[in-house]
């Protein structure tokens, strides 16, 4: 009875998010592969590394690669909050690739519900720019840079002892725009398995809206994730 009602729950979060992946004209379809690694220094301290990259028009180009590095402090069992630095390459409209560095602070807070059921939150405060460090003017042209704070919440259920499924909505707004402007909002449903020891593995499913002002049109995107997962300890 058990195994029944959790397949229907997981029925009628599939339904929604087809439901949902429907009312909107899709611009393209993207994929994204991430290899993440995890190494815990001790029982409070952990430092993380990530490969990503991703696959426009769909999944047949190339548009950018990401390598992150980051260390983090656990708090509570609940609440971790790490610092980190990415190296993001990404084509332009002019068909090269573009150097960008990305700078973040990260925090993510669960709060446990029953042993089924996990409320979770995340917030990113994080700066682009294309200059290592620093935002001072080369050559007469002012480089790239934004500054951006991401919030995620949602939640997770667990249909075994490995696996759970979630559901979350992401917003972001762009601090650099005067007055504060939503730029883009997210909804992710995701399933996720404990392989083994070692290893973890996500996939999920995105449907991005790009928020545009003026008279510029709203893009919409769907993005298919598949993340490995190492533990080093």
């Amino acid at each position: 009875m058990y195994l029944k009602k959790r397949n229907w729950i997981f029925l009628g979060l599939m339904i929604t998010f087809i439901k949902l992946f429907a009312q909107y004209s899709i611009l393209d379809m993207v994929a994204r592969y991430s290899l993440v690694a995890k190494y815990d220094i001790n029982k409070r301290q952990y430092l993380s590394g990530m490969f990503r990259f991703k696959m426009l028009e769909n999944f047949t180009e190339l548009d950018s690669w990401r390598v992150d590095i980051g260390y983090g402090y656990k708090f509570s069992p609940s609440l971790k909050i790490s610092v980190h630095y990415s190296f993001n390459p990404e084509i332009t409209t002019q068909n090269y690739y573009r150097n960008i560095h990305r700078y973040y602070l990260r925090a993510d807070y669960h709060y446990f519900i029953n042993k089924y059921l996990t409320i979770q939150n995340r917030v990113i405060f994080q700066h682009f720019t294309h200059r290592f460090l620093t935002d001072i003017q080369d050559n007469g042209y002012k480089p790239y840079y934004r500054t951006d704070i991401r919030e995620r919440i949602g939640f997770s259920y667990n249909i075994s002892a490995r696996a759970a499924i979630y559901l979350q909505d992401e917003v972001m707004y762009n601090l650099s725009e005067c007055p504060l402007e939503l730029k883009r909002n997210r909804i992710y449903l995701g399933y996720e398995k404990k392989v083994n020891k070692k290893w973890t593995t996500k996939v999920y499913f995105i449907v991005q809206s790009s928020l545009h002002r003026n008279n510029s049109p709203n893009r919409h995107y769907f993005i298919f994730g598949w993340d490995w997962i190492l533990n080093f300890n």
